[in-house]
């Protein structure tokens, strides 16, 4: 039997999608559609492509588990994690956009010989950089199934393969350019090449940078950050705070007035530190159209160290966010997964991206309604993305 949805026009589900995105209410119509056509769309926003496939090698355009036996038993299964991204399985999690991240590590934290991609200036930072572009560009152009998205123009055009009526070998996924600490941005002039390279999400610090302090070297935002906001501000892009230490975070929404995101961490709730967001951060996020991404690494989850980390915990920290508010509008995923701990520091039941639907699932048997779940999967983000591209 043809679904309501399924006699939905390409036009029409692109703007369900907006009126999602701008925290619309859906119709009883609308809301049960995504049952009926099975296909939730889910946006992650993060995921490191860049360190990964640059840094250790990983050949994402085949299955997580061709890579796993390809490095059973090797070093790099040990300091990288088991690999949890394929693209079989990004396809199978429903994974419509994704934030490919381009992270570089100062010298100062590399703790492996093979984390090679790191610097001790901002020129090395830079070259890194442009090889993790060049191989998240190559990524998608080999998978065929990739598309970098620099307007909404590109956003809407893979979008609509995720229509129900579009067979599934026909789906793209889009990939948003983002950067996890700033330092290969080597002066607050040079924004302009990254932007027209594809860069559409900025978060300043992961450690301390030239920018900004990180959370693990707690400072505040420098006057080369003020320079770097201005210059991101002509541009209209997102700034991402999550890694910043907590006077930078303040300073930053001092200075920054364009669309802000928090990409993947937790609330301080469940983890006492800069890196997890106070009440106090999560309020004024909120204030701003800001969306908070939740991670799935069992680090973030500090008090629950010595039980099981399951997938009700991460359905604790989404909840967290949407009680304390009491709007769903503001929280979302950005799962961090093959962000350096793999699969061994995932949740019970989560062995690859594709069981990222998992968590919608746990959502919903909470008592989630469908516009919650939707605007949790993938609205929230699109709000945001919408609002900078």
């Amino acid at each position: 039997m043809t679904s309501d949805f399924e006699s939905l026009s390409r036009r029409q589900f692109l703007r369900l999608a907006a009126l999602a995105a701008a925290g619309t209410a859906l119709s009883r119509r609308v809301t049960t559609v995504h049952a009926e056509s099975d296909l939730l769309p889910l946006i992650d926003a993060h995921l490191d492509l860049g360190w990964n496939i640059t840094g250790y090698g990983r050949d994402y355009t085949r299955s997580a588990y061709l890579t796993r036996a390809a490095e059973s038993g090797r070093t790099v299964e040990r300091i990288a994690g088991r690999a949890m991204l394929g693209l079989p399985e990004l396809l199978s999690a429903q994974l419509a956009v994704l934030f490919g991240v381009i992270f570089v590590m100062p010298r100062r934290a590399v703790s492996a010989a093979l984390q090679v991609a790191n610097y001790a200036t901002a020129d090395e930072a830079h070259a890194w950089a442009l090889r993790m572009l060049a191989d998240i560009e190559a990524f998608a152009a080999r998978s065929g199934r990739g598309v970098l998205i620099r307007s909404t123009d590109d956003l809407d055009n893979a979008l609509t393969t995720w229509h129900p009526s579009v067979p599934p070998e026909a789906r793209r996924i889009a990939i948003l350019l983002s950067m996890e600490g700033a330092d290969p941005i080597r002066t607050p002039a040079e924004f302009g090449f990254w932007y027209e390279r594809g860069l559409r999400c900025v978060a300043l610090a992961w450690m301390r940078t030239q920018y900004a302090g990180g959370n693990a070297e707690p400072s505040g935002l420098s006057a080369q950050g003020e320079a770097l906001l201005r210059e991101m501000g002509a541009y209209r892009v997102l700034l991402d705070t999550a890694h910043l230490a907590e006077q930078a975070f303040w300073d930053c929404l001092r200075h920054w007035q364009g669309a802000l995101i928090y990409s993947h961490g937790i609330p301080r709730h469940f983890l006492e530190s800069q890196r997890a967001l106070s009440n106090d951060q999560i309020g004024a996020l909120a204030e701003r159209g800001g969306v908070i991404g939740i991670g799935l690494y069992s680090g973030f989850y500090q008090r629950r160290r010595g039980t099981t980390f399951t997938l009700d915990d991460v359905a604790d920290s989404i909840d967290y966010v949407c009680q304390r508010l009491g709007t769903c509008a503001h929280v979302a995923l950005g799962s961090d997964l093959d962000g350096g701990f793999g699969a061994f520091h995932a949740p019970q039941g989560v062995d690859t991206i594709a069981d990222l639907p998992k968590v919608i699932a746990a959502l919903r048997q909470r008592g989630y309604t469908q516009a919650d779940l939707v605007a949790i999967a993938h609205g929230n983000w699109l709000r945001v993305l919408r609002s900078a591209l």
